[in-house]
């Protein structure tokens, strides 16, 4: 019971904040439900806002989204009960795309226009027995294990012209990834080829361009990102995903200014256009970042006349005593730098989807992405910057 007198004081507050402020809709109706709640939780870097909708018929729900928080939204999802104590248990909605030759689930739905239409019919139910719960479902501290409750709904196309955000993730829900669930067949330019084609299809979609920009590491070189982002239209050209696209494609560096770690002072991220700089995107929370630090001073003693390091920590404000202490505790020789609290800067400009992320400039302010736990990059580096080799 507390639970569902939570959710009617959230879209109590939700309701008179939306109705002063410009909002999205997503009208969303599912044939032969058998739930009389449903709600719109948006996941988007953790910030956890649930949205009960509006009930306007028997299988017919109204969400109100208010642009400060569509404008960037990236992952939302709908669930029937986020977390039910008495079964331990979280019940969300998916939805299948039905075709000749395969099933397509997709778990997240998303904005194309001012009002979004989903039409779905009940399918089924799945239970996935003794999965890892997400605390912000479950109002606990710590993931808990329980069943996840999916209730599967067919898509309805409907014959209109108007494009469908669902429409287009049913056609590839994994965009950008060079991966699809169960397919290791496709090499990578089999989905290259599938992506261009989808873009050329739905030249307007928000969600291709949202996920083109999510993943531009994930492609061999920018011509092949901009294979796609030439077929995009202007449509949702003032997004952030634009900007991070547009930013990517430029071969120059964006030279920023950032914090200093220890001063707190605003300092360029390359302060030495004269030599190589390698910019190391970390956190002091990400293992892998701290796995890596042993290779990175190997670099370091080998490099550091030649090869100026910096790094970029995307640590919050929270944590920031947390990575200082990492500095010292590993006695990192070469300077910190950190965004405050807006990681989106970072993100926005360096088309950092994931950590640790290594980008080296040379002179010429032309850049290059690397992975230096790999050999055939750690050569790569080596070459470039001392003509010499591990």
């Amino acid at each position: 019971m507390k639970i569902y007198i939570l959710f009617f004081l959230f879209f109590s507050l939700f309701k008179s904040y939306s109705q002063d402020n410009l909002s999205y809709k997503i009208i969303v109706t599912l044939e032969n439900s058998s739930s009389k709640i449903l709600i719109l939780h948006d996941y988007t870097d953790n910030r956890n806002i649930f949205i009960p909708g509006k009930q306007i018929h028997s299988f017919m729900w109204e969400f109100s989204v208010p642009d400060s928080i569509a404008i960037d939204s990236e992952y939302l999802e709908l669930l029937v009960d986020p977390y039910n104590p008495s079964k331990n248990s979280t019940t969300s909605v998916r939805f299948v795309n039905k075709t000749k030759n395969k099933e397509v689930k997709v778990s997240n739905i998303g904005f194309e226009d001012r009002v979004n239409h989903i039409q779905a019919k009940y399918i089924g139910e799945t239970i996935y027995k003794g999965q890892g719960l997400s605390p912000s479902l479950t109002k606990l501290d710590s993931i808990i294990y329980g069943d996840w409750i999916v209730h599967d709904y067919e898509i309805i196309k409907k014959d209109t012209a108007a494009l469908s955000d669902i429409e287009v993730r049913a056609k590839e829900p994994y965009f950008g990834w060079f991966s699809s669930a169960g397919d290791y067949s496709k090499s990578y330019n089999d989905f290259l080829s599938s992506y261009i084609e989808l873009s050329k299809r739905y030249s307007d979609s928000r969600y291709l361009l949202m996920n083109l920009a999510n993943n531009l590491n994930n492609f061999k070189s920018r011509e092949d990102v901009k294979l796609i982002y030439e077929n995009l239209s202007n449509k949702h050209s003032e997004t952030k995903w634009n900007l991070r696209i547009k930013n990517f494609l430029k071969d120059n560096f964006i030279n920023i200014k950032l914090l200093n770690v220890k001063t707190n002072k605003y300092e360029s991220v390359i302060e030495n256009v004269h030599k190589h700089n390698l910019i190391i995107f970390t956190a002091s929370w990400c293992m892998p970042c701290i796995e890596e630090i042993p290779l990175l001073k190997t670099l370091h003693k080998d490099l550091k006349e030649k090869l100026e390091f910096t790094y970029i920590t995307i640590d919050k404000k929270a944590t920031i005593d947390h990575f200082k202490k990492l500095l010292y505790q590993h006695e990192i020789p070469w300077r910190s730098l950190h965004q405050g609290n807006n990681y989106e800067i970072v993100k926005n400009y360096y088309s950092v989807s994931s950590i640790p992320h290594v980008i080296v400039i040379s002179p010429d302010n032309r850049y290059e992405v690397l992975d230096i736990r790999k050999i055939e990059d750690r050569d790569k580096l080596y070459n470039k910057v001392s003509n010499k080799t591990i």
